[in-house]
Order: C-alpha cells, then sequence, then structure tokens
C-alpha cells in the first residue's frame, strides 16, 4: 500500500491506492480513496479570523485616508444597511493575488494556519493535487468571506463612533 500525505500541523491529507476501511474515506475514483484528518476542522474558523483581522485592518485604512463628514458616515452606513453596490464597491476587497509585495496570497495564508505541502514530485496525482487544491480553495473562501465580515464589522464601528462624537459634540454647544 503506497501513501501520499501532504501534512502539517494536525492538517494530514493521505491518499491511499487501496481502501483502508477507517470511517471518513471518500472515493476520490477506483483506486484512489482520500483521509482528511479534522485538523480542517480546527482550521476554517482561523482562516476566517485572520481574514475578519485583515478586513477590520482595512476598514481602518478606510477611514484614515477618507474624508471623513457625517454625511459620508451616514451615506456608508445606509449604503451597507442597504447592500447598495456603490457602496460595497468602493471598500477593499478582499485579496489573495499577492499583486503587492506585501500583500497576502494563499500560500501565505496556509503558511499563516501552519499548512504546507509536501509531495514529492514523483508521489503527486492529480487526485492529490485536487485535494490539495480544493483545501487551499476552502480555507481562501472562508478568509475572503472573514475579510468581508471584518470590513464591514469595523467600518459600521468608526462610522458609528464618528457620529456619535458629533452629536456629543453638538450636544454640548
Amino acid at each position: 500500500m503506497k501513501s501520499i500525505g501532504l501534512q502539517s500541523g494536525e492538517v494530514i491529507i493521505l491518499v491511499f491506492k487501496t481502501p483502508l476501511g477507517v470511517g471518513g474515506n471518500q472515493l476520490i475514483n477506483d483506486d484512489y480513496f482520500l483521509v482528511v484528518s479534522d485538523g480542517l476542522e480546527r482550521l476554517s474558523p482561523k482562516a476566517h479570523q485572520l481574514g475578519e483581522e485583515a478586513g477590520a485592518s482595512s476598514g481602518e485604512q478606510v477611514f484614515a485616508e477618507a474624508e471623513v463628514t457625517r454625511g459620508w458616515c451616514k451615506q456608508l452606513l445606509v449604503g451597507l444597511d442597504e447592500g447598495d453596490s456603490d457602496v460595497l464597491e468602493a471598500l477593499p476587497q478582499p485579496d489573495l493575488s499577492g499583486e503587492w509585495a506585501d500583500g497576502n496570497t494563499a500560500s501565505k495564508l496556509l503558511g499563516d494556519l501552519g499548512v504546507t505541502e509536501s509531495l514529492d514530485a514523483e508521489d503527486q496525482t492529480s487526485e492529490a493535487q485536487m485535494s490539495w487544491d480544493d483545501m487551499e480553495s476552502h480555507l481562501c473562501d472562508l478568509w475572503c468571506d472573514g475579510f468581508r465580515d471584518g470590513l464591514e464589522c469595523r467600518v459600521r464601528q468608526l462610522a458609528l463612533a464618528f457620529l456619535d462624537r458629533w452629536q456629543s459634540k453638538e450636544s454640548s454647544s
């Protein structure tokens, strides 16, 4: 029985040439079986959390770079509440392209999660690579969802804080 493993920390993906009879195996094709440890379940919330942190940071950057007015904050909050595409598209978008020197990439995200690919070149099968790509895609999607959640939450918090400050100033005058 030959095994191919992708391993890091608690995430293990193994592809076996013959079935093992262990619960949780998924049939890839007639010859290969996939076993994924429950470590992926623990990495999923962490990927989302890292996205939230990146999104919150981007939300702070929006306020640092904008000319913040009451009208702008109100428009921003209404746009978020109504899902206004003009408002949503004006906000930073999740990006794992690595286009910028310090930008995020899928590889960097996986590294931050402690996941590394460890297949020998001779052992790479299309089934194992597809499984790796599926895992990578899943974690990247969770990061992007987290980014949007963190961005929206932080932008709301900051807009409400600015409006509260302006309201307090007007009340005390």
